[in-house]
């Protein structure tokens, strides 16, 4: 799981997110460490108070893309401010179509590379 990462990413301890669940600081140390589960509603809590999907908070969302920047990008952009955000997504959405249009023009010539 994540709950550590987050949890430091929003300068908390783990009393202040035990406060948040009414739970004891060492319930919620055994959710990071893995030692307890959290039931599905304290995770549904831990996902909407952190602003994460509910994979992402289990470690699942890039289990496909170890070797990637993926994660990095997302902990990166979760941290921006509103503005940024919308420059960030503003800039990946021109590369995107960019990308989109070279992709179409070697279609319609029949590029090959050698």
């Amino acid at each position: 799981m994540n709950l550590k990462q987050l949890r430091t990413a929003k300068n908390m301890t783990q009393a202040d997110v035990g406060k948040l669940l009414n739970i004891t600081p060492a319930t919620y140390n055994g959710y990071e460490k893995e030692k307890y589960e959290p039931t599905i509603k304290t995770l549904c809590t831990l996902a909407d108070f952190y602003n994460v999907s509910l994979d992402y908070l289990i470690g699942r969302e890039f289990a496909e893309a170890k070797d990637s920047n993926d994660q990095e990008i997302l902990e990166v952009f979760r941290k921006l401010d509103i503005s940024g955000k919308a420059k960030v997504l503003g800039y990946a959405k021109a590369r995107l179509d960019a990308q989109t249009e070279i992709k179409d023009i070697k279609v319609r010539t029949g590029y090959r590379a050698n």
